[in-house]
């Protein structure tokens, strides 16, 4: 199973965190198993992600839409959004 995992940072945690709920059911109907969040201890609105998704080409599809662009734009996710896939061994 295919792992996407995501570091950002966002303009508000409480914000992000309303919006990214408001939003599972979207994640969940495109593919996306299992959601792991993390938060920094120094800085909380510094978060790490882990989505485990049912195929790469969901979790890619998922994530270039035009929804999911809004998506972020409203829960005040910063510029420097990086991502990386990963499979568990």
């Amino acid at each position: 199973m295919p792992v996407l995992m995501v570091r950002t940072d966002v303009e508000d945690f409480d914000r992000w965190k309303q919006v990214f709920e408001e939003n599972a059911g979207a994640r969940t109907a495109h593919g996306c198993r299992r959601v792991r969040r993390f938060r920094s201890t120094a800085n909380p609105n510094h978060l790490l992600i882990l989505f485990d998704w049912d195929t790469e080409e969901n979790a890619k599809a998922f994530s270039s839409s035009p929804q999911l662009a809004t998506t972020k734009a409203k829960a005040g996710i910063l510029p420097g959004l990086e991502t990386a896939f990963f499979e568990e061994f």
